[in-house]
């Protein structure tokens, strides 16, 4: 829970900064609220606990969400910023951190994860690139799996009056 002792660090405010505009501390706990959020979403479909699961956190960035997420599935996280993913090696044992390339390539097999999620990743990227990744995001996660993704976050969409789409 944020504000409790973590063998973890908070990343400099540079880089959470760069990740969402705000201090370590609310950084700290956005990435709880949506670590929550996103539990509740998936639990219909992948019930925990999730220690034998792997999970593909697409758009890391610092690990907002690794630092929840290393602790209860076998967690790897990708991004495009290798700061931010070299400060995440460092600082967030558990997990697997990698640095791709731009294109909607990824290096996993087919059906390699449970699960992957992309947190406001669809916000930066053109129409043609959002379907490129969610092809490539369908084809790393096994059939039976769950591809959680948002857009500008579950806030904005709150805050919209939107409700989200969720298909089964």
């Amino acid at each position: 829970r944020p504000g409790t002792a973590s063998d973890m660090p908070l990343p400099p405010a540079k880089l959470t900064e760069r990740a969402i505009w705000t201090d370590p501390r609310t950084f700290e706990k956005w990435g709880y609220a949506l670590k929550r959020k996103f539990d509740e979403a998936i639990g219909a479909y992948l019930p925990g606990p999730h220690a034998e699961r792997r999970i593909l956190d697409w758009g890391c960035g610092v690990g907002r969400m690794a630092r929840y997420l290393v602790r209860e599935w076998h967690y790897t996280g990708i991004d495009i910023d290798q700061e931010a993913i070299g400060w995440c090696k460092q600082n967030i044992p558990g997990g697997e951190f990698r640095h791709p390339g731009l294109d909607a390539r990824t290096e996993f097999s087919a059906d390699t994860f449970d699960a992957a999620i992309g947190i406001s990743i669809f916000t930066h990227l053109r129409e043609d690139d959002q379907l490129a990744w969610l092809k490539e995001l369908s084809r790393v996660v096994k059939p039976t799996g769950v591809v959680a993704v948002s857009v500008n976050c579950a806030t904005s969409l709150h805050n919209a009056t939107n409700t989200a789409d969720v298909r089964g």
